[in-house]
């Protein structure tokens, strides 16, 4: 990923706040992923393989990188069909005026032929950001289901949404996840990922 210069004040993204998540960027079916309860978090971990030696007991003496998987999470609040229904093994379904969803098995489906853009933007006075230096763009995202439904009489129900973040495999952006504080086309597509 891409990082932008940081400002006087930290960096661009500012140091508090909630944002707007749009899924599916800059294509006709894209989704604010609102409202949600919680942390949106965007989480990145380098892997490293250890190198041992005899002599050195459980001690690496080295380490390999090993890729840097990244995955965000929205706890989803007060859900819609339409976006339950952008989940995996979830199916929306209408019988005359009553909707519903059917909740299904994932098995031996790919995600990165179906993967699609998703841009964060800070929420400033109430509206989300227009300020391309404040946005982060990931090139290539697929949500996954680790749900946790809670009935409880204190807390507030929240679906809770994982994206598995893929680096981009196309010319121009390839082993990249994502851009932050771009310049964003227009249109918010990969194929100006590369100006």
């Amino acid at each position: 990923m891409v990082l932008p210069a940081a400002t006087a004040h930290g960096l661009p993204i500012g140091d508090l706040g909630p944002c707007c998540v749009s899924y599916d960027y800059g294509e006709s079916g894209e989704l604010e992923l609102t409202p949600y309860l919680g942390n949106v978090v965007l989480r990145q971990s380098d892997s490293i393989s250890p190198v041992q030696e005899e002599g050195y007991g459980d001690a690496d003496v080295d380490g390999v990188f090993a890729g840097s998987p990244m995955e965000l999470e929205i706890p989803l609040a007060r859900s819609s069909w339409t976006q339950l229904n952008k989940l995996p093994g979830i199916t929306r379904h209408t019988i005359g005026t009553k909707e519903y969803v059917v909740i299904s098995n994932k098995c031996g489906s790919e995600m990165y032929e179906n993967s699609v853009e998703l841009m964060i933007k800070p929420i400033r006075d109430g509206v989300c950001s227009t300020n391309p230096d404040e946005w982060i763009w990931l090139f290539r995202v697929h949500p996954f289901r680790a749900m946790e439904v809670i009935y409880n009489r204190a807390d507030q129900r929240t679906i809770m949404t994982h994206f598995k973040v893929f680096p981009c495999l196309e010319s121009g952006c390839e082993g990249e996840f994502g851009k932050w504080g771009y310049p964003y086309p227009e249109s918010g597509t990969l194929e100006s990922a590369a100006l």
